[in-house]
């Protein structure tokens, strides 16, 4: 039996990870990991097809093994030697393979594994909200709706930094008033160029310049700003287009790859805003970043520039 857990957040493979473990608690539990370069297919075919004296039931954990992703090189050998192993299913032994990246459907491993109608235990698709309130109800934390927004922003949607901050939330369980969750969990360099950005799309003066005056305070160099609105005018674009050409919001959506609250974001940013304009904004960029190149310039006033002449 095998069960492949797929992700990008380390709580909910774990969380997935905990799920099989119980189911096996009786097993005996045994770790690989191809960080180790000592770690070969061969090797976990060979952990697998052991036969221990004092314990038949074997629950074989693999990490970062990487032959199921698009790039991954497989060797012939070993492929022919897992095929082999499958054919020859040991009931005694389950196989979990766990991997931070979404599987290959055309990858031949994830073919050959398909055929043997394997677990697929992926936790790439999860509504993050929700997944946060879980949490903190199972640590018995209570958030009102605005300060549980707030929060939910300031972890730049990311669950493993949810966990993190919920650590520091713990200590002052009675007490989560807006203002204290405020002063414990702190704005992100990534939070801030978003609000920025969004500020500078809606045209409010005051908080954009507030924003970016608190990212030259957090010593967040001016180039990274300057990508950050590079990509953003780039999503923008490649919305518009993708919009002007009738394709659905769901179709939009997957083409761009973002979470839903920075879509919802572009959507509304987009308005008024044609495929011409867009793409002179990127010309600009591109103009600016040539110029740091070529002539001794402050980049940090340029970016601000920049910003100003579009809010």
């Amino acid at each position: 039996m095998i069960y492949l857990i797929s992700g990008d957040s380390e709580y909910l493979i774990q969380s997935k990870l905990k799920e099989i473990c119980l189911r096996f608690n009786d097993f005996e539990t045994i770790k690989l990991d191809f960080n180790d370069k000592k770690q070969t297919l061969r090797s976990v075919i060979e952990c697998c097809n052991t036969q221990d004296l004092f314990c038949t039931n074997k629950l074989v954990i693999v990490r970062n093994y990487q032959g199921f992703q698009a790039k991954g090189l497989t060797n012939e050998q070993e492929y022919k030697l897992f095929k082999k192993y499958l054919e020859h299913d040991i009931p005694e032994v389950k196989l979990v393979f766990i991997t931070n990246y979404k599987p290959s459907k055309t990858k031949k491993m994830t073919k050959l594994i398909d055929k043997k109608n394997y677990f697929d235990c992926s936790v790439n698709h999860y509504n993050f909200k929700n997944q946060v309130k879980t949490i903190l109800r199972q640590h018995n934390l209570f958030l009102d709706n605005n300060t549980f927004n707030m929060f939910c922003d300031r972890l730049n949607y990311n669950l493993d930094v949810c966990m993190q901050e919920v650590e520091k939330l713990q200590l002052y369980q009675d007490k989560l008033s807006y203002e204290v969750v405020d002063q414990l969990v702190a704005e992100s360099k990534s939070e801030k160029i978003y609000l920025l950005l969004n500020s500078m799309h809606d045209h409010d003066v005051k908080k954009t310049l507030v924003y970016y005056h608190k990212l030259m305070a957090a010593k967040v160099e001016p180039y990274v700003i300057l990508y950050s609105l590079a990509l953003n005018y780039r999503q923008l674009l490649q919305l518009r287009y993708l919009y002007d050409h009738s394709y659905s919001q769901e179709e939009i959506k997957k083409a761009i790859g973002v979470p839903d609250f920075v879509f919802n974001n572009l959507l509304k940013n987009v308005k008024n805003k044609s495929s011409t304009y867009l793409l002179h904004q990127l010309a600009e960029i591109a103009s600016l970043e040539q110029k740091t190149k070529t002539q001794t310039t402050n980049l940090a006033l340029e970016v601000e520039m920049f910003i100003i002449k579009r809010i």
